[in-house]
């Protein structure tokens, strides 16, 4: 994956306030970072803060500085800008916008053209493929931070066990340590379970239930027959009231022929009473009338004869003038009248009195008929009565019956539980003995994965051991191709991996074995100093870089190397410019070397930036 860094914004960051635009050119070549301090001229090029450029680019990525400072260490201490730092970069085809901020602390990103998102720190290392201590180690060699060479050998064997993930192998060996400890625990446990069964089975043999069997068959018959007997019983109980049923059922009948012809004729005698009784009233009526009419006339008679002579009246009927005559003829007339009104009252009363009699003839029949009425309805009620009692015993006796025919039908369905128990312990063991041949296929099987296994344990050891040799055998190609360019002929240089002492011992960690002219047997590199120690850190740090990134699979367009000509003398120094130089060429990279000294004069490189410091901040001029 290809990795070009386009761009570089810094704004109060550290000696730089106001904002600075650092744009890395687009073209590969060897590019000069100087320094001219305008606030102590003295120093020249010294404390003219050029490492800050680098650290910068460390700390947007990777938020901290190639001097592990974070947070409010990072900010301009004078100045009032926002401490940020943004870096345009691009992954093969894809561009990148990163942008990083303290107080607040912010890290965000946007590829292409989308918007700006939130990211993580572990998310933007897993895009770049890079942690910081890859970064230092392969991109950015720093002033402040030990070279490859520098770091003592257990830190050798960690960035380089970080770099092949060796520890990956040694946790997968330990994994399959476990897993055999795991499958040794399967093998325990289903020992277990095998003992336990078959502690089980011996429980099971010694169990008789023959004699149980025998007592729940004698039992069985007893009920069954009980229920029996009581079935015949009900059904004799049953057939009686049935009978008694029918009984009633045959009287009900003849009751209900009975009380038809009955109510026909109270029908028939209350008809002819009912017209009997208008007629009466009618009688009863006209009688009173004739009576009112006899008064009246006997009223008026009387008058008539109250009436003296010389009264000069006049007569209410006529309006004439009363007189004797006159008094005589009404008389007479009211008295014939009154005659035909008595007769005629005589004729009703008589007709009255004989309705009557017959009035009370048919009362008479009537509540004969009534009586019998009564007595079939009462015969009837008790008949219902009877045939309720009848019904609700022939339910009650239907329900037991039922009741006790399931339950012998249930009865009947019962298995012996005796003799189903025997069976189901023949098929409890038969389960049991199948179990037990089963975990000896699986015991036989995990026996054999654990030998599968254990193979792996140091098996993986191995595959970590040969990744180990080739790596440190492409190391030692990388590292030795430079030592003629940094001017050692003749020179080589080894790596071991807990090597043997001379005391009989064994070294651990990564060590670095130096061949020189002047000594025979390979030496620690820590026997060498000054100039010479240098080139063979550059050296370490060349063959470092290339088996690092060919390793994680990017390719960045730029490496920057911060005061890398330290303790080196003036032909030195030009043997380095030369190896950078080339090195650009040859990887098609910029290389970019930051040095306090005046490196013009040596000449070569295809540009040159200058940062000048100045009282109120830090410039970049491209």
């Amino acid at each position: 994956m290809k990795f070009i860094l386009k761009k570089l914004e810094i704004q109060g960051y550290k000696p730089f306030d106001k904002k600075q635009t650092f744009c890395f050119p687009e073209n590969s070549g060897f590019y000069f970072v100087s320094g001219k301090n305008y606030v102590n001229p003295e120093l020249e090029g010294n404390c003219a803060e050029k490492s800050s450029l680098w650290s910068a680019l460390c700390w947007v990525f990777f938020e901290r500085t190639t001097r592990n400072v974070r947070a409010r260490n990072v900010k301009n201490w004078h100045g009032s800008e926002k401490c940020r730092v943004d870096c345009e970069f691009d992954l093969d085809e894809d561009s990148y916008h990163l942008m990083r901020t303290w107080s607040p602390n912010q890290l965000k990103i946007s590829k292409n053209t989308q918007d700006q998102e939130d990211i993580t720190q572990d998310e933007l290392e897993s895009l770049i493929r890079m942690n910081m201590n890859l970064f230092l180690h392969s991109v950015l060699v720093s002033q402040f931070r030990p070279m490859f060479f520098d770091l003592k050998p257990e830190e050798r064997t960690k960035l380089f066990s970080d770099l092949l993930k060796l520890q990956d192998w040694i946790e997968l060996s330990d994994k399959t340590k476990n897993k055999v400890k795991d499958l040794q625990e399967s093998i325990h446990s289903l020992e277990l379970k095998r003992g336990s069964i078959q502690g089980e089975i011996k429980g099971l043999e010694s169990q008789n239930y023959t004699e149980l069997e025998k007592k729940w068959e004698e039992n069985f018959r007893e009920e069954k027959l009980a229920l029996k007997k009581n079935i015949s019983e009900f059904q004799e109980n049953l057939k009686e009231s049935k009978k008694e049923e029918e009984i009633l059922l045959g009287d009900k009948e003849s009751l209900e022929e009975e009380s038809k012809p009955l109510k026909k004729k109270h029908d028939s005698i209350q008809k002819n009473l009912d017209l009997l009784i208008d007629d009466k009233t009618n009688l009863i009526l006209n009688s009173r009338s004739q009576q009112k009419h006899i008064q009246d006339l006997e009223s008026q008679k009387k008058r008539f004869l109250s009436f003296r002579k010389g009264d000069k009246k006049r007569c209410s009927r006529c309006n004439q003038i009363i007189s004797e005559d006159h008094i005589k003829d009404e008389v007479r007339d009211i008295d014939i009248s009154l005659n035909a009104s008595i007769r005629e009252k005589e004729s009703v009363d008589k007709n009255l009195s004989t309705l009557e009699k017959t009035e009370k003839r048919l009362r008479k029949k009537l509540s004969s008929v009534n009586t019998r009425i009564q007595d079939v309805k009462n015969d009837l009620e008790e008949n219902f009565s009877s045939l309720q009692v009848i019904r609700f015993r022939k339910e009650s006796i239907t329900g037991d019956l039922d009741r006790v025919e399931r339950k012998l039908n249930k009865l009947k369905e019962e298995v012996n539980p005796y003799k189903k128990k025997k069976q189901e312990i023949k098929v409890k063991i038969s389960e049991f003995q199948e179990k037990i041949e089963d975990f000896k296929v699986q015991i036989k099987s995990l026996e054999q994965s654990i030998r599968d296994t254990e193979f792996w344990i140091k098996g993986f050891k191995r595959v970590r051991l040969f990744l180990i040799e080739e790596a440190l055998h492409e190391l030692t190609i990388e590292v030795n191709s430079y030592l003629d360019q940094l001017g050692l002929s003749d020179w080589s240089i080894e790596f071991t991996i807990d090597a043997p002492n001379k005391s009989g011992g064994v070294s651990k960690g990564f060590m670095v074995l130096i061949k020189s002219p002047s000594n025979e047997e390979a030496v620690p590199w820590e026997s060498w100093s000054g100039g010479e120690s240098q080139r063979l850190r550059l050296a370490g740090t060349f063959g470092l870089s290339n088996l690092m990134l060919s390793r994680i699979g990017i390719e960045p367009n730029i490496e920057i190397y911060d005061e890398p000509s330290t303790w080196m003398s003036e032909k030195g120094i030009e043997n380095l410019i030369n190896l950078l130089k080339d090195r650009s060429r040859s990887e098609k990279k910029q290389i970019w070397l930051t040095d306090h000294r005046n490196l013009d004069s040596y000449g070569g490189f295809d540009g040159i930036v200058t940062v000048e410091k100045y009282s109120n901040g830090s410039v970049i001029r491209q």
